[in-house]
Parts: C-alpha cells; sequence; structure tokens
C-alpha cells in the first residue's frame, strides 16, 4: 500500500493519524495536489506527542511526508482536502 502523506486528526480528547494518497484533480491540475484520506488510526492517541511517536514509529511512515495543520472531528475524515505543494493543509 503506498501512502503519500500522513496527517493527524483530532476530536479534542484523543489524536488520530490518517493516511492520505494524491487524488490528482481533473484537467492537469497539479498545484494544489488533492489528496484523498485512506484511513485513520481507530483507537487514537491521549495525546499529540504519543501520536507522533506512532507515527514515527510505524515503518510504513517514517519517510511519508507529513500534513501541515491538523484536521477537527466533525469534518468528514473521509473528504478530500487539498494541501499546496509544502504539504500544509489549503
Amino acid at each position: 500500500m503506498k501512502v503519500d502523506a500522513v496527517g493527524l486528526m483530532t476530536d479534542g480528547k484523543k489524536w488520530y493519524p490518517i493516511t492520505f494518497k494524491e487524488a490528482p484533480l481533473p484537467g492537469g491540475v497539479i498545484s494544489p495536489k488533492r489528496m484523498k484520506s485512506m484511513g485513520h488510526h481507530t483507537q487514537g492517541y491521549s495525546s499529540r506527542e504519543e501520536a507522533e511517536k506512532g507515527i514515527a514509529s510505524d515503518k510504513l511512515l517514517t519517510k511519508v511526508p507529513r500534513l501541515k495543520g491538523d484536521l477537527h472531528w466533525g469534518e468528514d475524515p473521509a473528504k478530500v482536502i487539498l494541501v499546496t505543494d509544502n504539504y500544509t493543509i489549503a
């Protein structure tokens, strides 16, 4: 499974790593990049620091670009998001 980016989502109590794959925009648009959620860590972590450690210890995610900016619970975790070239959530 190829993962193109990983980000964090919070519900205010826990932090959930979410993996994304690139889903190019129609018409050959290359910026911003469109990213589609592939799933998230279902149990979550009690703190952001624990979630960061969980990502760092996952061999699949160690070299995957990190999204800059967080998603918040209530936003659809399966939604398509747009990111700039440096992976900042647009």
